[in-house]
C-alpha cells in the first residue's frame, strides 16, 4: 500500500514550494473518514483515493488537486451511501389498451 509520505515525497520533486500542512490535514481527513471501510476485496478503503492521489502526482498535480481527491471520496461516501445510490429498475412498459388494433 502506498503511503502518504511517498506522496509528499513525489510533490515535493516538482513542487518545492507544496503546503505539506495542507496536504497532511486532508490526508489525515480521509483516513479518519475512511477508518473501518473496506473493500470488497478486504483491502482498506483508504488504498483507492491514496492511489488516486499518487496518479496525480505523476501527472505533476498542484496541491489543491490532490486535496481534493481526498476530500471528494471521503465526502461522497459518507454522504450517499452506496446502496441507495444505485438507480431504482425501471418499471415494466405497460401497453396502452386503447380498444384500437
Amino acid at each position: 500500500m502506498i503511503r502518504f509520505e511517498e506522496i509528499l515525497e513525489k510533490v515535493e520533486t516538482y513542487n518545492p514550494q507544496t503546503d505539506e500542512e495542507l496536504l497532511r490535514r486532508a490526508y489525515v481527513f480521509s483516513a479518519r473518514e475512511h477508518r473501518g471501510q473496506v473493500r470488497r476485496s478486504g483491502e482498506p478503503y483508504l488504498i483507492h483515493p491514496l492511489n488516486v492521489a499518487a496518479i496525480l502526482t505523476d501527472m505533476k498535480a498542484d496541491d489543491v488537486s490532490i486535496v481534493v481527491i481526498w476530500r471528494q471520496w471521503s465526502t461522497r461516501r459518507k454522504l450517499v451511501p452506496v446502496p441507495a445510490a444505485r438507480p431504482a429498475p425501471a418499471p415494466p412498459s405497460q401497453k396502452k389498451k386503447s380498444g384500437r388494433r
